[in-house]
């Protein structure tokens, strides 16, 4: 109750106070004036009952002495004047009544009454000669009647106080009615004498709502009084001056900070782009001079130029990091990725520092944790970089060990990756500053050891960023240990339960396969089935299929017999690529190279060993996504890295710069693509208008019209022409973040930083001109075949098979045309039914036969249909589902006709 009144507000509370102070005067008086009133309406009562009762005593004097009684009773009749007076008896000297008087209500009067005396009566006058006593609903009164000084008797009377009681009832009701009066009068004057007081405090709280909410210091309040308010509103408008000026002057800080930080910012993108742009050039032209015929010292000079240049690349990477991470620009992204994988590509790039050492270098991943977390790979892999590098670059002898482990607590999992060295050491002086900006172990001009001691306050940073924790264990002498910890996703899968529920069939032909593949797979969760030969595996094969639990992949073991694996892979694929099972190859790198279909998948390994990451991550690509089943001359394995670099495309290269002009013309030509060079957008749109270009590398900041400025108007005319999209990849030294997301959100279709290298290109052609190479290697087949045009067929597909013989030593593509052309046929035939039935699983699985069947044998044009209508049954779109339907038995109809010249 007490914080309910201390929470109601000042104007409820005054009036609370006002009215209970009205209140509790006002019932005071009250309560006097009824007491009051009562006391002397007793006493007017009695004193005129008694005043009547003895003027009739007075008359009864005579009546008692001459013993007449009627004469006594006319006497007492006079009572009946008095409608209050109900009874009176007047009484002899012996107490015997004389006489009595009754009214018409009067009640009944017992005997006991008629006897009682006067000395009963409580109340006596001070001569003693009457009295009075007051009950419950009547009054009585006694008189004593006297005859020359001698008592011959007494006159009795009782009084009704029905009237009496009723008159004090009203009276009490008029006085309440009074009180409330007053109170409501009291309340009103009360409300409107309280906005003296609470208007000053309203005009307060408005303001200082005004002011919290929209800022606005400049509000004052106006007041003239000298009391209290007055005082308050002079405190309060002096404190908001106070406030307006303070906020002025942080304002004014703060803009100047945004501005430096702008300059800042401004500064290191300006830097970076004319920075980079020289560096291009450097390490470009130093990738081109390697890529020729040098002698040794050329060699050597080269190499020395390339290593200088990317060292102090990876300088200036270092300070432009460092400067982000102060200004707070630095954003970091959160993609899933593979841990292990990171590791293990740090360690291969460093591991060409190791030559010339007694060092070995190793790591040990946690068997319970797969590697694949949510996070930015390549802040992380920047992190894994330093760590790992200051370790191989102190460390002369021994062993540098990366070890990686995960809690997976309910609560809070977290990673742990420490890196062990046997180094020389950190002393505890050095190890208390080792994090700290420009600060090195060794910082004396003698020093063995170079670097900007930036490295490790850059990962301290980026660690901090990310939540997570760094530090070191060092005995001087004995080695160091570097370690840091980062929260995972609790969604986290272990390694254990990755690939659960995935039904794997491996044919092994080597022992030494089975002590590293088979564990990984055990270890991972999935169900193994292990074959010793082609005809054990079919049969295995066929009893799953039997039972309904076909098997999601087949690992094949190559040991050196191609085509026998690509016939055997051909057949299973045929006969069961309809239950979507897919292959993969393990082979070494000391086998001769073979020719494998496009939808294998192969993995190497060296000396019997494979990378667990490398695997894994193999395995998650190949059940997470499903293949388009085509067959034609893939990559063979272990081909020359420069031989898997060609591609053929022609594309147009936007640069005003002459030195990015000739290293990007160079590196170009080297992977196979021929190139148009355009000097500024406004030529690169003149171009692109009269010529028709696979690729568009896009320079940002160039004369007459910038790189951004020409992508959009490439892209309004593809509109508005309904022309398709040619992928433009911004290729510029601005290397600051939130530069990617601009030129994505521009209308580019990708991103290449300055300086780039013959690696970081061939990625990005990889992923562009993949399809367009294909293509231009089918029509140049075509071409040399001088076959009829067969638009929905895949002449060059169908031609790798040429050479590819059956068990019995037959042409397989007779074999497999000829199977083809017996089971579409009712394939087709069976789908129209499940169409008319609205069986759409039965649809789904069909489409998904004939789409297998039809791409083993390169029916381009069928495959699509049959794709499309499982797509269609897949996901309940019935729209377009007979019309494709009509389309799929033309296509198959003219392929079959097609397929003919081929047999």
């Amino acid at each position: 109750m007490k914080q309910f009144l201390w929470d109601l507000p000042v104007r409820h509370k005054m009036t609370i106070i006002v009215m209970v102070t009205a209140s509790t005067v006002l019932t005071i008086s009250y309560v006097f004036f009824i007491t009051n009133f009562w006391l002397n309406s007793r006493e007017q009562l009695v004193t005129s009952s008694h005043t009547l009762m003895k003027a009739v005593s007075i008359n009864t004097t005579a009546a008692l002495v001459f013993d007449d009684e009627i004469t006594a009773e006319e006497l007492l009749n006079t009572f009946s004047a008095n409608k209050n007076i109900e009874y009176a008896v007047l009484r002899q000297i012996n107490g015997d009544p004389f006489a009595e008087y009754r009214s018409t209500s009067s009640v009944v009067v017992t005997k006991s009454t008629q006897n009682r005396l006067a000395p009963e009566l409580s109340t006596k006058s001070e001569n003693g000669e009457w009295s009075y006593e007051f009950f419950d609903d009547y009054l009585e009164l006694e008189q004593l009647i006297k005859e020359k000084g001698r008592f011959i008797g007494s006159l009795s009377i009782r009084v009704s106080l029905g009237s009496y009681k009723k008159m004090m009832n009203q009276w009490m009701m008029f006085g309440l009615f009074v009180l409330a009066a007053l109170l409501l009068v009291g309340y009103f004057i009360s409300s409107r004498l309280q906005k003296v007081i609470l208007k000053p405090i309203d005009n307060l709280i408005h303001t200082m709502r005004a002011v919290a909410e929209v800022n606005d210091y400049s509000r004052r309040l106006a007041d003239n009084s000298t009391d209290e308010f007055g005082v308050m509103v002079k405190g309060f408008n002096t404190m908001i001056g106070q406030i307006q000026e303070r906020d002025e002057a942080l304002k004014y800080a703060r803009d100047l900070a945004q501005e430096a930080n702008h300059s800042k910012s401004r500064f290191l993108a300006t830097m970076s782009h004319e920075i980079r742009t020289p560096m291009n050039g450097v390490l470009g032209m130093s990738e081109l001079l390697l890529s020729s015929e040098l002698t040794d010292e050329q060699r050597v000079y080269t190499e020395t130029i390339h290593r200088s240049g990317r060292s102090l690349l990876s300088i200036i990477n270092d300070i432009l990091d460092y400067s982000k991470i102060e200004a707070g620009q630095l954003k970091l992204e959160s993609i899933p990725f593979n841990l292990y994988t990171q590791i293990e590509e740090v360690m291969h790039l460093l591991g060409e520092t190791v030559s010339g050492k007694k060092l070995a270098i190793s790591h040990q991943f946690d068997p319970d944790f797969s590697g694949q977390m949510a996070g930015d790979p390549l802040r992380i892999k920047q992190i894994l970089m330093n760590l790992i590098g200051n370790a191989l670059k102190f460390t002369q002898v021994g062993r540098v060990n990366v070890k990686a482990s995960a809690l997976l607590l309910q609560d809070s999992p977290f990673l742990r990756i420490e890196v062990q060295d046997s180094g020389p050491g950190i002393s505890p002086e050095a190890k208390e500053k080792i994090f700290e900006s420009f600060s090195q172990e060794d910082s004396s001009i003698t020093r063995k050891y170079g670097g900007t001691g930036l490295g490790l306050a850059i990962c301290q940073q980026l660690i901090d960023l990310m939540g997570g924790e760094i530090g070191v264990q060092s005995v001087e002498g004995k080695g160091s240990v570097f370690w840091f910890e980062l929260p995972l996703n609790k969604s986290v899968e272990g390694g254990k339960t990755l690939l659960k529920g995935s039904r794997v069939l491996v044919i092994k032909e080597r022992e030494n396969v089975e002590s590293n593949l088979f564990q990984l797979l055990i270890e991972w969760g999935a169900e193994l089935t292990v074959a010793t030969s082609a005809s054990d595996a079919e049969n295995k094969i066929h009893d799953a299929v039997s039972l309904q639990k076909s098997f999601n992949l087949i690992i094949l073991d190559h040991c050196g017999h191609g085509r026998e694996l690509s016939r055997f892979i051909h057949s299973l694929n045929y006969r069961y690529g309809q239950l979507a099972t897919k292959f993969m190859v393990v082979t070494s790198t000391a086998l001769p190279v073979i020719r494998l279909p496009e939808y294998v998948h192969v993995i190497r390994d060296v000396d019997g060993y494979i990378r667990p990451s490398s695997f894994l991550d193999q395995l998650c690509k190949i059940l997470a996504v499903e293949e388009k089943v085509n067959i034609i001359p893939s990559t063979a394995i272990n081909e020359d890295v420069q031989q898997l670099s060609k591609y053929q495309g022609h594309i147009l290269l936007v640069e005003d710069n002459i030195v990015n002009q000739k290293v990007a013309i160079g590196l170009i030509r080297l992977m196979g693509c021929t190139m148009d060079i355009a000097q500024n957008g406004l030529e690169a749109i003149e171009k692109w208008r009269t010529h028709s270009y696979d690729l568009i590398l896009m320079d940002i900041e160039m004369p007459v019209m910038d790189g951004i400025t020409a992508t959009t108007s490439i892209r309004n005319e593809e509109k508005h022409q309904e022309l398709p999209a040619t992928p433009i990849v911004a290729v510029t030294a601005n290397a600051m973040d939130g530069d990617r997301e601009l030129y994505l959100s521009q209308g580019m279709d990708d991103y290449l930083s300055k300086p780039f290298s013959r690696h970081s290109l061939h990625q990005m052609l990889n992923h562009w001109l993949k399809e367009s190479s294909h293509d231009s290697l089918k029509g140049t087949e075509k071409q040399a075949l001088d076959l009829p045009e067969l638009s929905n067929i895949d002449t060059l597909q169908l031609k790798s098979m040429y050479d590819l013989v059956d068990e019995n030593g037959l042409p397989l593509l007779n074999t497999l045309i000829s199977i083809y052309t017996e089971n579409s046929r009712q394939i087709i035939d069976d789908l129209a039914i499940a169409i008319e039935q609205r069986n759409l699983e039965e649809g789904r699985r069909l489409a998904h036969a004939l789409k297998s069947s039809s791409g083993t044998v390169g029916l381009n044009k069928v495959h699509e249909l049959s794709r499309e209508i499982e797509h269609q049954c897949r996901f309940s779109q019935l729209d377009k589902l007979n019309e494709l339907y009509r389309a799929l038995i033309d296509a198959n109809t003219a392929a079959l006709k097609s397929l003919k010249d081929f047999t």
